[in-house]
């Protein structure tokens, strides 16, 4: 019977060693899941040092698409005046183009074809142009008015008017007439070169260009 007992109080014990060891165990897992948890999160150092990133990152990126929106706007304004001065070259070289001689000097100098003079009056304002006679026998001009920075056109059989042949929205701060092969004994057919130098009015983008072009009579110089 004694020793019954002592079995019994035995596997008791061991019973409660068991518990106790199953408790420390437990509590153990617990400890260690709620550590686990805790190192699941940002440090103050690493929240900073992120948001610090992210900051750089969207200023570059800000940055680059402001610089874009400009570089768009310069060559949309570019375009459009080499658009608009191309036009004005187009208009003035179909009249250069088909330019005749004065026999009788009553336009420009005697069997010239071209020369670069004083406009004459009403247009009397002290500026040189390129004077010729077109295909009808009209006696023309072309000028920069320095008032205006356009390019006109003087024109004879109109009553003498001046015509702007350039629009408004942009700006002529030079135009040049180079005359080649005026001498009907050179062999060189006659021909104007024509530079200028354009810049854009609208208000914060201005670009400039700088456009040259040489212009041959059709007509051929015997």
């Amino acid at each position: 019977m004694s020793a019954m007992c002592n079995c019994i109080v035995l596997l008791s014990d061991n019973h409660t060693i068991t518990q106790s060891r199953a408790s420390t165990i437990k509590m153990a897992k617990a400890k260690l899941k709620e550590k686990s948890n805790y190192n699941k999160g940002f440090t103050l150092v690493e929240t900073l040092v992120t948001m610090l990133v992210f900051t750089l990152v969207i200023e570059a990126a800000v940055a680059i698409l402001v610089s874009a929106i400009r570089l768009q706007k310069y060559n949309l304004a570019y375009f459009k005046i080499v658009d608009q001065t191309s036009y004005a070259l187009e208009y003035m070289g179909r009249q250069v183009r088909m330019a005749q001689r004065d026999s009788s000097g009553g336009c420009i100098a005697s069997n010239s074809r071209f020369e670069i003079k004083q406009i004459p009056a009403p247009a009397d304002l002290g500026i040189t142009g390129l004077m010729f006679i077109d295909s009808k026998g009209v006696c023309k001009g072309f000028f920069l008015n320095l008032s205006t920075n356009r390019i006109n056109e003087y024109d004879f059989s109109r009553g003498q008017k001046i015509l702007e042949i350039t629009p408004d929205d942009i700006e002529i701060s030079s135009l040049n007439f180079e005359l080649l092969g005026q001498s009907g004994m050179d062999l060189i057919q006659p021909r104007v070169a024509i530079s200028m130098k354009v810049r854009g009015k609208n208000p914060g983008v201005q670009p400039t260009a700088n456009i040259q072009t040489t212009i041959s009579a059709r007509n051929l110089d015997f």
